[in-house]
């Protein structure tokens, strides 16, 4: 974003095949907004895509744990591939 430098669009960023990134998602970032991919992913394996939706906004530092390492426990679940 032009006038917000921490401020990234993520579907130029990610570069996994295993993600897939909507159009107008982004992400705050006052460190490294460039990074989200290999900060927030992870467990990055397996067949199963991670969806991060058309207009999401996934918080700074909030890891996406991938399906195949998800616990029974809803607390341990990351927050923003459910909401998001």
């Amino acid at each position: 974003m032009p006038d917000q430098p921490r401020v990234v669009l993520l579907k130029p960023l990610v570069k996994s095949p295993l993600i897939e990134v909507g159009e107008y998602s982004c992400y705050d970032d006052p460190d490294d907004p460039t990074a989200c991919e290999t900060r927030n992913v992870l467990h990055h394996y397996g067949p199963q895509k991670q969806i991060i939706g058309k207009f999401c906004a996934p918080g700074t530092h909030d890891p996406a744990a991938r399906r195949e390492c998800a616990h029974d426990d809803p607390a341990a679940q990351p927050a923003w591939p459910v909401t998001g």
